[in-house]
């Protein structure tokens, strides 16, 4: 690979006898270009039809190219995004060419056929059947710790959604109009039935729902919830802890976790909860 094409900029990987072309961008064009050779070498490639043609025409009937060379693309990618997307439009790479996505670094507009849909639909289907398969990504995964969201994180996946959206005015609508469309509301809960039927799998969701359940905010907001569903203020309270002091008062005048249900209009069990919260075990057979 030329010593030349090392650095940032818009490289291309023509097709000398029809001018055919594959538009893309990096950081360090040589090396990236290196990674293109390699996946088409072992037939590999992401874009079918710039791997047909190579494994139709040969090597030797393709060249790498640098369209465009700029410093700026090391920092700003908005900047990166643009200048490819100026020239897979003005190639027509999408339609015309060797590029597999009509939009830089996105699926947009992209249209897959029923046929296609359905062949990767199959093929997630047998592929997750295979308990091996499982177990081994299983195995693999163990420990991966995943990133965590920061400010920053925040504010950039809130740019791209206000630019997809910007785009397409409908996206959102479409979008949330699919998800709680019938038929995917009935696929989502079968499939989570048909998981939750693996012993490995509910033992987890058992231990996340715990320790969600122990969260201090979780727990708050749990309360506040309960007390405006069951309308306490109309017994004169102005929060659940002051129900939870009405309950200690009550309990401590004689009265049984039942009679303090019936005059503060709930449960028992939620007596004997809210008397636990200050270290307090009711007494049985308390009348």
């Amino acid at each position: 690979m030329p010593v030349w094409l090392k650095g940032p900029g818009v490289y291309g990987i023509r097709r000398l006898a029809s001018g055919q072309i594959y538009v893309g961008i990096s950081k360090d064009v040589r090396a990236r270009l290196h990674q293109h050779l390699r996946s088409l070498l072992a037939n590999k490639h992401h874009s079918p039809r710039l791997q047909n043609a190579w494994n139709r025409h040969g090597r030797a009937d393709f060249t790498f190219v640098l369209l465009e060379r700029n410093p700026e693309f090391l920092s700003d990618v908005e900047k990166r995004r643009e200048r490819e997307q100026f020239r897979i439009d003005k190639f027509d790479s999408f339609k015309r060419g060797f590029n597999a996505r009509p939009k830089a670094d996105s699926m947009l507009g992209h249209e897959w056929s029923d046929a296609q849909n359905e062949a990767r639909k199959r093929s997630n289907k047998e592929a997750w059947a295979d308990e091996s398969l499982r177990a081994k990504l299983s195995v693999k995964f163990k420990g991966y710790r995943r990133g965590k969201w920061t400010s920053a994180s925040h504010a950039k996946v809130s740019d791209t959604l206000k630019h997809r959206h910007a785009e397409n005015p409908e996206w959102r609508r479409n979008a949330q109009k699919w998800l709680h469309s019938p038929e995917n509301e009935a696929k989502r809960i079968a499939s989570m039935r048909s998981a939750l039927q693996r012993p490995e799998v509910r033992a987890a969701r058992v231990q996340q729902m715990r320790r969600a359940s122990e969260s201090p905010k979780k727990i708050t907001a749990i309360r506040q919830t309960y007390f405006k569903k069951f309308n306490r203020e109309s017994l004169g309270f102005n929060s659940p802890e002051e129900v939870d002091q009405a309950c200690l008062r009550l309990y401590r005048e004689g009265k049984s976790c039942r009679s303090i249900g019936r005059i503060l209009e709930m449960d028992h069990k939620g007596v004997t909860s809210r008397l636990r919260r200050f270290g307090v075990s009711p007494e049985r057979g308390r009348r």
